[in-house]
């Protein structure tokens, strides 16, 4: 099975809200958000596609839950083989808000997935502030 290097790039100009914060970035509900995803293989990746995906996920006392809150579908079929750069939008969601609570704790990540069928799909997750 080929692995790929997963990086992705957030577009700073979109927004003055955008800002890095702690090393994550923040971002104000609503905005619109863009970047672009670049993937490296050394051979072609069979794959259904390429999503990229914002969830939020909770944690702490009890049981944990994760959303997807917004799935776009970046690249139908395989991954070619070399250098694919491919550009995203996506709109940020108005709730709920990124939360570092005692008992409860509510994060946003940005995650980008190669789609494989029958194989394990290979992420590469962003941590973010949704504030």
């Amino acid at each position: 099975m080929t692995n790929a290097i997963i990086s992705l790039e957030l577009d700073r100009g979109i927004s003055d809200d955008a800002r890095r914060l702690g090393g994550m970035v923040a971002l104000t509900r609503g905005q619109l958000l863009s970047g672009v995803v670049r993937i490296d293989a050394e051979s072609p990746i069979k794959s259904r596609g390429v999503d990229v995906i914002l969830l939020w996920q909770t944690s702490g006392k009890g049981t944990t839950t994760t959303k997807d809150a917004v799935r776009v579908r970046i690249l139908d079929g395989p991954v070619p083989a070399g250098r694919s750069e491919i550009a995203f939008n996506l709109d940020v969601p108005l709730a709920p808000l990124t939360y570092m609570g005692t008992l409860l704790k509510v994060q946003w990540i940005l995650r980008v997935r190669i789609d494989r069928p029958w194989a394990l799909d290979q992420v590469e997750d962003q941590v973010i502030l949704l504030t």
